[in-house]
């Protein structure tokens, strides 16, 4: 846990009321600095070291049910649930270092406190995606099957000086809420909730305008 930022640790009781407050949504929480900042400071430098190839989910037969998934280029004749880029494979030592942390039993009892949830293991399959010009994602949960559902969902931001006019904001709408929470890409900031049957959230969409390789997401769920 010395990844993470210490002021965080010792916060707990606060980031527990934080999280399970009703408002603005339930079992939800948006955290700044939440590594260390050499931490987040080597996260970024090595982004400059992985390759990224372009990721898309669409519905070969227009129904929302009914979804494949590649690495391919975008084709307009189909409804897409996201287009964006991530790594064919993450092989990349300071990334896989700081998610052995994220996935020690220390982490995950530290997680299990603020979140009121039993987390038992992380998921070895963390995503790293980057978000160029057209880059979207539509709304989707997070929540996992009911055989494996998930119990809590970290979203962390490794994006620097991103302009609102960009876009690329993450909405968060949970069904059983009036209110909605829109997050802008901001240097290590997480998001942490809890997915569930309502818990839609969203990317809107990139503008044409915006740089092609400076808005990173670190997702990683726990179980």
């Amino acid at each position: 846990m010395a990844l993470i930022n210490r002021a965080l640790i010792t916060g707990q009781d606060d980031l527990f009321s934080l999280f399970s407050h009703p408002s603005p949504l339930r079992d939800f929480a948006v955290v700044s600095s939440f590594f260390t900042e050499q931490t987040a400071a080597t996260l970024i430098q090595a982004l400059g070291d992985i390759s990224f190839s372009h990721y898309c989910v669409w519905s070969p037969s227009h129904s929302e049910h009914d979804l494949e998934k590649a690495f391919r280029e975008p084709d307009p004749n189909y409804p897409h649930l996201t287009v964006h880029a991530r790594p064919r494979q993450l092989n990349n030592e300071v990334f896989e270092r700081v998610a052995k942390s994220l996935g020690s039993p220390d982490t995950l009892q530290w997680l299990s406190t603020i979140s009121g949830r039993q987390i038992a293991y992380m998921d070895p399959r963390h995503v790293l995606t980057r978000w160029g010009p057209g880059s979207f994602l539509g709304p989707h949960l997070d929540a996992g099957s009911a055989d494996d559902p998930v119990a809590l969902v970290l979203s962390i931001s490794l994006t620097q000086e991103w302009r609102r006019e960009w876009g690329g904001e993450t909405v968060f709408a949970w069904t059983d809420s009036n209110a909605r929470v829109t997050s802008y890409p901001k240097l290590n900031q997480a998001v942490l909730f809890a997915p569930h049957s309502g818990s839609f959230h969203w990317v809107e969409p990139i503008a044409e305008s915006a740089p092609d390789s400076m808005r990173h997401t670190w997702t990683l769920h726990y179980r």
